[in-house]
């Protein structure tokens, strides 16, 4: 450590706290302390100490218990006094029961490498104490929402610490997502030494505080209290800390040291809602300092911007006793509160002195106990510091610069006590005032070598002294400055005194000079948006004199609205020049009418050779242009101040803001002049800062024409329409390279349904959907969008008559519903088409077929819209098939030795009335020589002839019976036998025909059992005579005409033997 400390007792956390040797013990108690949010969350704190006392005085539970590894890999041993962990892999979390170190005992986590972390997690219902000895290589997370405490006598050494009541997700953690969060009930506190140089040690949770030592150079400290915060590690070692959802009665607290030299100290506080308090209390010491390689630090002090208070006591240090740069201290919420006995130094004893930043929301200096810091306190501070309090938003580098126009909100800085200091350095130290809205002096103020800068959103007002000196020790050139701006007024209603310095004054309106100012040795220079009222003296002694009114750029007419110098009744300007170059004195005002100019020549008295120059301020205006692409701007006069002589605009440089269209966009310029004979009886107006011929004028930047027309698009009906973001065409080009690469395209006919009758569909471009390349923004153009056409087109349709098969001499009727269909969309349908065929007449041969089968165009019904589709018609086919028909041949009879002609035949009924002239008939028996006694087939075919063709008919023949009948016989009687002497054999005997020898017959074998019928005798026995086994003749033979067929009747036979039962 780099400053000796020594103990003192905090009443706020009833311990002695290590403080700096100068730090008093006692005094005006103005601290943080005696705030209700700070007194609830420290009792926490204390109540979590002695809650820890109580509960481990006796030792027990001296070491982590309960360990279980959750995430990653690593080893728990233990041994008598000591823990270690051993850990294998980059991060891993453990979850204990308990995690304590009871004074004497150690725990050691062994890890990969300093990177490496290690995440506990307390399950238990007790608190951590750590009493005794914490090391690691690389980093140690504690959490436990029941608390933490590093007690008195603790030594943690680490290359990084986290204890937190909040929680976080294993997953988190091991994605190194720090992001924590709860609602635990405990605190963090330090009173023992906690070292990470090079690291970070964050404190987290709803209250925190440290009462002991936390060391980590060019490293992080962190105290932070809310109910999620994340934590984010640059790649430098440092952390961001934010504070994402406040907690109840937030508390960070440091009663102790905490030491980050070369690196960054936090403490930061949000309320759970803008009703209720949070605070940051710092009664101890923080140091930051800038180490000698140049690295400087800095402290923050971060309380909530709508309820929060941050108490400013103790010690904050972000000097820079051994070379280098002062640091930066920050001390930041609604209400910032600074003790009467705080010490701040960002003192550089050989380089610049760094900035304590004071922003609240109001702040008031005086000595009320209501105040927010005293006067003495902080004229104590300007020795060695310079000093911003800042009420705006954007804070310490960027006050109000919009002096023409008033912020009106709160946000006012009351300088209500007495300032006066004197720099204890050769580098002056500067007290800023940056106010959302007014700046006011209700007391005097006097700064030797140092300078003032009152910046108001609305309006400065003095109503006390001022003034500003420089000590004789300062070299030449050194100043102490009076610095006034205003978006609205100055009121200056009290005497000013500027020495060895610049005042000036620049406000958007009016500048009122109602007490007497002196300047010695520095310039006064007036610049006000409409008058500047002069009604006290004013004194200026070796130094050039600024009047210009009426600088406020408007489109109003020069003359109308104030913007001139007035002078009160016999008020007088005395300027004293010295030799050899005598001062300077201009005013620049706004006359009436450009050809009667101002004359204020008696209201300056000028000694020592001071000259006075009057110009009629010209105001260059910003031409308007249309979208070129680029920021270049062009001015020109404003009324016509050729009225008052010739004269001319030179042009210099002139850029808008940005190349984008807009209106009142500011144009800021250089390099203009003024040209002509009559030249030297103007200027050109301009803002505070500026010089003549430059300044901030206003344009705007009229849309370019642009021109987009959608491609035409055809697409057949069915189909969806998506239309390509590229398919588009730029009639009307943009500027320069820029180019339209994508737009958006819609149709109206996107749809499957849109119909073919009811195209074309526009295709729209989506207005304001261009994108482009090379710096194309569609807000610069004014768009024309042309529309494309959408052609939908019929869908083919294939509708084919099915095939058909009818049988000859039929009618062929085609059914409405026998076809197919290929093509239909959009659950479209044809129930029925009008069919005809060439072969539907019963005369269609079957020579002729195939027949097509035709589906009439324009037939086809049903839900479908024919206009959508192509239709194409396939024919069927009717196949004729041959009808059935029977020819059969006549059955015929004959007498054996006769050679008949065969002709006769029937058919069944032929198609269309048709007929059959012929056939072929032909038969065994035919012959005349044919045996007797059997028939013989009739052979028919060969239909012919008639009015039918054999080709329609499918013809089956049927023979037909020829019969030959043997001439008459007689049949011999057979004597008649007893039925039961009748042999069971066969009957041989010859069949005599009178007249005839017994020689020329054979005899007739009838078998036993052959039943009696007609036979025909197989040759060569001619006559057919039928005969049964054992005849009885039952009657005299008969004898059969020869007319008749030859035949023999033969009586029933009788019954067998063995049928008789």
């Amino acid at each position: 450590m780099n400053c000796t400390y020594r103990s003192i007792w905090n009443d706020s956390t009833g311990t002695f706290v290590a403080v700096s040797e100068d730090a008093k013990s006692a005094g005006k108690k103005t601290s943080s302390c005696s705030n209700a949010t700070g007194s609830a969350a420290a009792f926490a704190l204390q109540a979590l100490a002695l809650s820890v006392a109580l509960a481990f005085g006796g030792n027990a539970f001296a070491g982590p218990a309960g360990g279980v590894v959750a995430a990653g890999a690593a080893n728990i041993s233990t041994a008598v006094g000591k823990t270690t962990i051993n850990q294998s892999t980059q991060n891993a979390a453990i979850n204990w029961q308990s995690f304590n170190i009871a004074a004497g005992e150690a725990v050691q986590f062994v890890q990969p490498n300093s990177n490496s972390v290690t995440l506990n997690r307390v399950l238990g219902a007790d608190p951590s104490s750590i009493l005794g000895s914490m090391t690691a290589n690389g980093k140690v997370f504690l959490v436990n929402p029941n608390g933490v405490l590093f007690g008195k006598g603790s030594s943690v050494n680490v290359g990084g610490l986290v204890a937190s009541t909040l929680n976080i997700a294993d997953s988190d953690f091991m994605a190194g997502n720090y992001q924590f969060n709860g609602a635990g009930n405990g605190a963090v506190l330090n009173q023992g030494t906690i070292n990470a140089d090079g690291g970070y040690v964050a404190l987290l949770g709803a209250n925190v505080g440290n009462d002991g030592v936390i060391a980590a150079q060019l490293g992080t400290v962190a105290l932070a209290a809310g109910n999620a915060i994340t934590l984010d590690v640059a790649g430098d070692g440092l952390l961001n800390v934010s504070v994402n959802q406040g907690a109840v009665n937030a508390l960070a607290q440091n009663g102790g040291l905490i030491q980050a030299d070369g690196g960054q100290v936090l403490l930061t506080s949000r309320s759970a809602s803008a009703l209720l308090p949070s605070a940051v209390n710092n009664t101890g010491v923080v140091q930051a300092q800038t180490l000698v390689t140049g690295e400087d630090g800095s402290i923050m002090l971060m309380g909530d911007m709508q309820s929060g208070t941050v108490n400013v006591g103790g010690t904050l240090d972000a000097s820079a006793p051994h070379g280098g740069n002062g640091g930066f201290i920050e001390t930041s919420a609604a209400h910032v509160k600074v003790a009467d006995d705080v010490k701040i130094t960002t003192l550089a004893s050989a380089g610049k002195t760094g900035t304590w930043l004071i922003d609240p929301q109001d702040f008031t200096i005086g000595t009320n106990s209501g105040d927010d810091i005293a006067g003495t306190t902080l004229e104590g501070q300007l020795v060695t510091n310079s000093v911003v309090i800042s009420t705006v938003e954007t804070g310490v580098n960027t006050p109000p610069t919009n002096y023409y126009g008033a912020t009106n909100g709160v946000g006012d800085i009351n300088v209500n006590d007495a300032l006066s200091w004197t720099v204890s350095s050769g580098v002056p130290t500067t007290l800023t005032l940056n106010a959302a809205r007014n700046v006011n002096f209700n007391a005097n103020i006097t700064a030797t070598g140092g300078n003032l800068v009152a910046n108001a959103g609305n309006d400065v007002i003095v109503k006390a002294g001022l003034s500003t000196g420089i000590r004789a020790t300062f070299a030449a050139g050194d100043s102490g400055n009076i610095t006034w701006t205003a978006g609205n007024d100055v009121i200056s209603n009290s005497a000013v005194t500027a020495t060895g310095g610049d005042f000036t004054i620049c406000c958007g309106r009016d500048i009122k000079i109602n007490g007497a100012v002196t300047t010695t040795d520095g310039d006064a220079i007036l610049k006000a948006g409409r008058d500047i009222v002069i009604a006290a003296a004013m004194t200026t002694t070796n130094g050039n004199v600024l009047l210009r009114a009426g600088s406020k750029p408007s489109a109003e007419v020069p003359g109308l609205i104030g913007g001139t110098v007035v002078f009160g009744p016999g008020v007088r300007y005395t300027v004293n020049g010295t030799a050899p170059v005598p001062e300077a004195v201009t005013v620049d005002s706004t006359p009436a009418s450009y050809a009667t100019p101002n004359d204020f020549s008696g209201n300056f008295i000028l000694t020592g050779g001071a000259t006075l120059t009057q110009h009629m301020l010209v105001f260059a205006q910003g031409n308007d242009k249309v979208y070129d692409g680029d920021r270049d701007a062009t001015l020109s006069f404003r009324g016509d101040p050729t009225l008052g002589g010739t004269v001319t605009l030179v042009p210099g440089t002139g850029l808008f803001d940005t190349k984008d269209v807009g209106t009142d966009k500011p144009i800021t310029y250089t390099g203009y002049s003024l040209g002509g004979a009559d030249a030297a009886k103007f200027a050109l107006w301009g803002t505070c800062t500026d010089v003549y011929g430059s300044g901030v004028t206003s344009a705007a930047i009229t849309p370019a024409p642009l021109t987009l027309k959608a491609n035409d698009a055809t697409k057949v009906y069915g189909t969806t329409f998506t239309p390509l973001s590229t398919a588009f065409t730029v009639p009307v080009r943009p500027v320069g390279s820029e180019t339209v690469t994508a737009v958006t395209e819609t149709s109206t006919g996107s749809a499957p349904t849109a119909s073919v009758a009811g195209s074309t569909y526009p295709i729209a471009i989506t207005p304001d959907s261009a994108t482009g390349a090379n710096g194309f923004i569609a807000t610069n153009y004014t768009i024309t969008y042309l529309n494309g056409a959408l052609t939908v087109t019929p869908a083919p349709l294939v509708l084919t008559a099915n095939d058909a098969t009818k049988v000859y001499g039929t009618t062929f009727t085609p059914a409405g519903t026998a076809f197919t269909q290929v093509g239909l969309l959009n659950s479209d349908t044809v129930t029925s088409v009008v069919e005809t065929s060439t072969g539907s007449a019963p005369t269609a041969s079957v020579a002729g077929s195939t027949y097509p089968i035709v589906i009439t165009p324009g037939s086809a019904t049903g839900s479908f819209t024919p206009t959508n589709y192509t239709i194409t018609y396939v024919d069927g086919k009717l196949t004729v098939t041959p009808a059935p028909l029977t020819i059969t041949a006549n059955d015929v009879t004959k007498n054996y030795g006769e050679a008949p002609v065969l002709s006769g035949f029937s058919t069944t009924p032929l198609a269309n009335d048709e007929t059959v002239g012929s056939v072929t008939e032909t038969s065994p028996g035919q012959p005349a020589t044919a045996p007797a006694g059997t028939t013989y087939p009739i052979t028919v075919g060969s239909a012919t002839g008639g009015t039918f063709t054999p080709s329609n008919y499918d013809i089956g023949y049927v023979d037909g019976v020829l019969t030959v009948r043997p001439l008459p016989v007689i049949v011999p009687p057979v004597e008649t036998t007893p039925i039961e002497t009748l042999p069971d054999v066969p009957y041989e005997g010859p069949v005599v025909k009178p007249g005839v020898t017994a020689p020329t017959w054979m005899p007739v074998v009838v078998p036993p059992g052959t039943p009696p019928e007609l036979l025909t005798l197989a040759p060569p026995v001619v006559p057919p005579v039928v005969v049964a086994p054992v005849l009885v003749v039952e009657q005299p033979p008969v004898i059969v005409a020869p007319e008749t067929p030859p035949e023999i009747y033969v009586a029933p036979k009788r019954a067998r033997k063995q049928d008789r039962n």
